[in-house]
Protein backbone atom coordinates (compact mmCIF):
# COMPACT_ATOMS: atom_id res chain seq x y z
CA UNK A 1 0.00 0.00 0.00
CA UNK A 2 1.26 3.45 -0.91
CA UNK A 3 2.19 5.70 1.98
CA UNK A 4 -0.62 8.24 2.41
CA UNK A 5 -0.26 11.98 2.18
CA UNK A 6 -1.40 14.00 5.17
CA UNK A 7 -2.52 17.60 4.73
CA UNK A 8 -2.81 20.08 7.59
CA UNK A 9 -4.62 23.42 7.49
CA UNK A 10 -3.98 26.04 10.19
CA UNK A 11 -6.52 28.63 11.31
CA UNK A 12 -6.79 31.10 14.19
CA UNK A 13 -10.08 32.42 15.52
CA UNK A 14 -10.25 35.31 15.96
CA UNK A 15 -7.35 36.43 13.76
CA UNK A 16 -6.97 39.59 15.89
CA UNK A 17 -6.14 39.44 19.59
CA UNK A 18 -6.72 42.26 22.04
CA UNK A 19 -5.07 41.93 25.47
CA UNK A 20 -8.25 43.23 27.04
CA UNK A 21 -9.67 39.82 26.09
CA UNK A 22 -9.12 37.37 28.97
CA UNK A 23 -8.85 34.39 26.62
CA UNK A 24 -6.47 33.60 23.76
CA UNK A 25 -7.56 32.85 20.18
CA UNK A 26 -8.34 29.25 19.29
CA UNK A 27 -5.79 27.48 17.11
CA UNK A 28 -7.28 24.82 14.84
CA UNK A 29 -5.41 22.17 12.87
CA UNK A 30 -7.58 20.43 10.30
CA UNK A 31 -5.99 17.12 9.31
CA UNK A 32 -6.93 15.12 6.19
CA UNK A 33 -5.55 11.82 4.90
CA UNK A 34 -5.84 10.47 1.35
CA UNK A 35 -5.37 6.88 2.53
CA UNK A 36 -8.07 4.31 1.86
CA UNK A 37 -8.30 3.17 5.49
CA UNK A 38 -7.98 4.76 8.95
CA UNK A 39 -4.66 5.51 10.58
CA UNK A 40 -3.87 6.60 14.12
CA UNK A 41 -1.26 9.01 15.48
CA UNK A 42 0.21 9.08 18.95
CA UNK A 43 0.20 12.83 19.53
CA UNK A 44 2.26 13.39 22.69
CA UNK A 45 4.90 16.08 22.08
CA UNK A 46 3.81 16.65 18.46
CA UNK A 47 2.05 19.64 16.92
CA UNK A 48 -1.24 17.82 17.60
CA UNK A 49 -0.59 17.95 21.35
CA UNK A 50 -2.61 20.78 22.99
CA UNK A 51 -0.44 20.79 26.11
CA UNK A 52 3.07 20.68 24.65
CA UNK A 53 3.02 21.88 21.04
CA UNK A 54 3.31 25.60 21.86
CA UNK A 55 6.38 24.92 24.01
CA UNK A 56 7.91 22.08 22.03
CA UNK A 57 9.30 23.88 19.01
CA UNK A 58 6.46 22.66 16.81
CA UNK A 59 5.59 26.14 15.55
CA UNK A 60 7.45 29.25 14.43
CA UNK A 61 6.11 32.75 15.14
CA UNK A 62 7.49 35.56 12.97
CA UNK A 63 6.98 39.23 13.82
CA UNK A 64 6.05 40.69 10.44
CA UNK A 65 6.38 44.21 11.85
CA UNK A 66 10.08 43.75 12.65
CA UNK A 67 10.90 40.81 10.37
CA UNK A 68 12.38 38.74 13.22
CA UNK A 69 11.42 35.33 14.58
CA UNK A 70 9.88 35.48 18.07
CA UNK A 71 11.68 33.66 20.88
CA UNK A 72 9.23 31.19 22.39
CA UNK A 73 8.97 29.75 25.89
CA UNK A 74 10.90 26.45 26.01
CA UNK A 75 9.37 23.24 27.24
CA UNK A 76 10.39 22.02 30.66
CA UNK A 77 11.88 18.52 30.53
CA UNK A 78 9.82 16.11 32.58
CA UNK A 79 10.29 12.39 33.20
CA UNK A 80 7.41 10.00 33.07
CA UNK A 81 6.76 6.30 32.82
CA UNK A 82 5.96 4.27 29.75
CA UNK A 83 2.92 5.34 27.75
CA UNK A 84 -0.02 2.97 27.98
CA UNK A 85 -2.50 1.99 25.30
CA UNK A 86 -5.28 0.92 27.63
CA UNK A 87 -8.89 1.98 27.11
CA UNK A 88 -9.97 4.48 29.72
CA UNK A 89 -6.47 5.39 30.94
CA UNK A 90 -5.14 8.93 30.89
CA UNK A 91 -2.91 8.26 27.86
CA UNK A 92 -5.92 7.40 25.68
CA UNK A 93 -6.30 11.10 24.84
CA UNK A 94 -2.98 10.99 22.96
CA UNK A 95 -4.33 8.65 20.25
CA UNK A 96 -5.83 10.46 17.26
CA UNK A 97 -7.55 8.57 14.44
CA UNK A 98 -7.78 10.09 10.95
CA UNK A 99 -10.39 8.48 8.69
CA UNK A 100 -10.03 8.38 4.89
CA UNK A 101 -10.91 11.70 3.26
CA UNK A 102 -12.65 12.95 6.41
CA UNK A 103 -11.14 16.20 7.81
CA UNK A 104 -10.45 15.94 11.54
CA UNK A 105 -9.92 19.08 13.60
CA UNK A 106 -7.66 19.41 16.62
CA UNK A 107 -8.16 22.70 18.45
CA UNK A 108 -6.67 24.32 21.54
CA UNK A 109 -5.95 27.69 23.09
CA UNK A 110 -3.19 29.67 21.37
CA UNK A 111 -1.64 30.77 24.66
CA UNK A 112 -2.93 31.57 28.12
CA UNK A 113 -3.14 27.93 29.17
CA UNK A 114 -3.90 26.74 32.71
CA UNK A 115 -6.40 29.56 33.19
CA UNK A 116 -3.77 32.28 32.78
CA UNK A 117 -4.81 35.45 31.01
CA UNK A 118 -2.52 36.31 28.05
CA UNK A 119 -0.37 39.36 28.73
CA UNK A 120 1.92 41.44 26.47
CA UNK A 121 5.67 41.16 26.37
CA UNK A 122 7.32 43.05 29.23
CA UNK A 123 4.44 42.44 31.66
CA UNK A 124 5.12 40.92 35.07
CA UNK A 125 3.51 37.71 36.22
CA UNK A 126 4.26 36.00 39.52
CA UNK A 127 7.35 38.17 39.95
CA UNK A 128 8.71 37.29 36.49
CA UNK A 129 8.90 39.60 33.48
CA UNK A 130 7.38 37.96 30.39
CA UNK A 131 10.07 38.09 27.69
CA UNK A 132 9.25 34.99 25.62
CA UNK A 133 6.06 33.96 23.87
CA UNK A 134 3.64 31.08 24.28
CA UNK A 135 1.03 31.70 21.60
CA UNK A 136 -0.20 35.30 21.93
CA UNK A 137 1.07 35.36 25.51
CA UNK A 138 4.22 37.51 25.44
CA UNK A 139 3.71 39.15 22.05
CA UNK A 140 3.87 42.90 21.37
CA UNK A 141 0.69 44.95 20.93
CA UNK A 142 0.43 46.78 17.61
CA UNK A 143 2.42 44.12 15.72
CA UNK A 144 1.38 41.70 13.00
CA UNK A 145 2.58 38.08 13.12
CA UNK A 146 2.71 34.89 11.09
CA UNK A 147 2.38 31.38 12.51
CA UNK A 148 4.02 28.48 10.66
CA UNK A 149 4.67 24.83 11.35
CA UNK A 150 8.38 24.38 12.16
CA UNK A 151 10.48 22.87 9.39
CA UNK A 152 12.06 20.27 11.68
CA UNK A 153 11.29 16.65 10.69
CA UNK A 154 7.82 15.64 11.81
CA UNK A 155 7.82 11.87 12.36
CA UNK A 156 5.03 10.99 14.79
CA UNK A 157 4.32 7.44 15.89
CA UNK A 158 1.54 6.09 13.67
CA UNK A 159 -0.16 2.83 12.88
CA UNK A 160 -2.80 1.60 10.48
CA UNK A 161 -6.21 1.20 12.08
CA UNK A 162 -8.45 3.20 14.38
CA UNK A 163 -7.83 3.98 18.02
CA UNK A 164 -10.21 1.17 18.88
CA UNK A 165 -7.98 -1.29 17.03
CA UNK A 166 -4.85 -0.14 18.88
CA UNK A 167 -6.12 0.18 22.45
CA UNK A 168 -6.50 -2.88 24.67
CA UNK A 169 -8.66 -3.62 27.68
CA UNK A 170 -7.30 -3.46 31.22
CA UNK A 171 -7.95 -7.18 31.68
CA UNK A 172 -6.15 -8.20 28.50
CA UNK A 173 -3.06 -10.35 29.03
CA UNK A 174 0.28 -9.14 27.68
CA UNK A 175 2.25 -5.92 27.38
CA UNK A 176 -0.10 -2.95 27.19
CA UNK A 177 2.43 -0.15 26.70
CA UNK A 178 2.85 1.86 23.52
CA UNK A 179 6.31 0.33 23.03
CA UNK A 180 4.75 -3.11 22.74
CA UNK A 181 3.21 -2.16 19.39
CA UNK A 182 5.73 -1.37 16.69
CA UNK A 183 4.89 1.74 14.64
CA UNK A 184 4.62 1.53 10.89
CA UNK A 185 8.08 1.54 9.35
CA UNK A 186 7.22 3.87 6.47
CA UNK A 187 7.38 7.63 6.96
CA UNK A 188 4.21 9.53 6.18
CA UNK A 189 4.23 12.17 3.48
CA UNK A 190 3.13 15.56 4.80
CA UNK A 191 1.95 18.19 2.34
CA UNK A 192 3.36 21.73 2.79
CA UNK A 193 1.41 23.66 5.41
CA UNK A 194 0.39 27.27 4.71
CA UNK A 195 1.03 29.63 7.60
CA UNK A 196 -1.59 31.95 9.02
CA UNK A 197 -1.26 35.67 9.77
CA UNK A 198 -2.72 37.39 12.81
CA UNK A 199 -2.36 40.70 14.61
CA UNK A 200 -2.20 41.84 18.21
CA UNK A 201 -3.98 45.09 19.00
CA UNK A 202 -2.71 47.86 21.26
Amino acid sequence: MAVPEISIKLSLSPATHDFSNPTAPELCLTVTSNADKPLTFFTWGTLFDPRLSLRGGCFVITDLTTGFEVEQTPRLCTKRGAFKRIRGCDDEKHFLTIKPGLPTTVSFSFGGANGLRPVPRGSERNGRVIDTAKGVDGLRPGHRYRLDVAEKPFRPWWHWGSKGDILVNRKDVGNRTLDSLEPEKASLKFAPVDGVEFCVEK
